[in-house]
């Protein structure tokens, strides 16, 4: 099986993130400028200007609309991570072995 390249697999993610708007679309590209690394809570609060911490928990809400944020915390540092989900380039992996 060919691999995608990383252009390949954000041109992927990109096409489920086209349809959103305002913050959680903000949120959406900076998490796929980073993949397929994460982003730490502060880092997007801070790179978004959001102080409160409903503001950023209603545009993660809402951007998970579009495409699944993955949620997980650093033991070391005690913060939050982001990171999009790759299941639309697994999805276009899965298609291309099965011939579709």
């Amino acid at each position: 099986m060919q691999a995608l390249s990383l252009e390949e697999q954000k041109s992927i993610l990109a096409l489920h993130i086209e349809p959103a708007s305002g913050r959680h679309r903000q949120l959406l590209n900076l998490l796929l400028a980073a993949y397929p690394h994460s982003l730490s809570e502060q880092q997007l609060k801070h790179k978004l200007s959001m102080t409160g911490e409903f503001s950023f928990y209603s545009a993660l809400r809402n951007a998970r609309i579009f495409l699944e944020v993955n949620e997980f915390e650093d033991i070391k540092s005690e913060a939050k991570h982001y990171v999009i989900d790759d299941w639309p380039v697994r999805m276009v992996k899965l298609r291309r072995v099965m011939g579709g």
